[in-house]
Parts: C-alpha cells; structure tokens; sequence
C-alpha cells in the first residue's frame, strides 16, 4: 500500500513540539523522583525518550522521514499522546496541578494546528 507524502508541518509548530518532547521527559522525571528507585527515575526518561525515536511511520515530515521500527500511523499518534499527556498527568497526580494543566494545553494547542498530519496519520 502506498502512502500520500505526509504534508509538511509548519516550523514553529515543529518547534512547539520539541519543546513538549523535551517538557514531558522532565515531567516524567519529576514526577518519577522521590516516588520510585532512582535507577527508576532514571529509566524512565530514557524509556520514553527511546519509544518516542525509534518507533516512526515512514515519510513523516515532522520527523527525519525514517523509521528505525516502522509502526501503523495510528501506533504512533498513540505513543505521542501517552507520552505528552501522560506526562502531563503525571504533573497534575504528584502535585504539580498548574504545570500539568498547561503542558496538557500546549499539547492541545499543538495539535489542533497539526491537523493535517493527525489525519495523515490515522489514514483519513
């Protein structure tokens, strides 16, 4: 099955979402700390880090185009809203409701103007 070129992303939008990437691994950290072993509390930023890179679908514009483990469009959009609001909730369950609440809206703000990929995506 071919797939249509995934349409470009605007580079502030690009922009906003390494900010979210690189927000949520330190959210996952902090809310990490003090609640799990400290190997844990290192882990957990890595293990999300390395989902986040390594499962792609190919010819993402918003990425490299390459996909060191090809996943469904749908995989993907999946692991970026457990990740972006996962760590967002994470903020808002240890204490941190205000940081929670605005990351979750960066996230919302992000998307709402990455429609056309989110569509590309999920293959409609």
């Amino acid at each position: 099955m071919t797939r249509d070129a995934a349409p470009p992303v605007p580079f502030w939008n690009l922009t906003l979402r390494f900010a979210l990437e690189i927000a949520a691994l330190v959210a996952l950290t902090v809310a990490a700390s003090g609640r799990l072993a400290t190997s844990l509390v290192i882990a957990t930023p890595i293990a999300a880090g390395f989902v986040w890179g390594v499962f792609n679908v190919p010819g993402d514009s918003s990425r490299s185009g390459e996909a060191p483990v090809p996943v469904p469009g749908i995989v993907r959009l999946a692991i970026e809203l457990a990740i972006l609001l996962g760590a967002a909730w994470a903020l808002v369950a240890t204490g941190r409701p205000v940081w929670g609440y605005v990351l979750a809206g960066l996230v919302a703000f992000h998307y709402a103007f990455a429609i056309p990929r989110t569509r590309w995506l999920v293959g409609v």
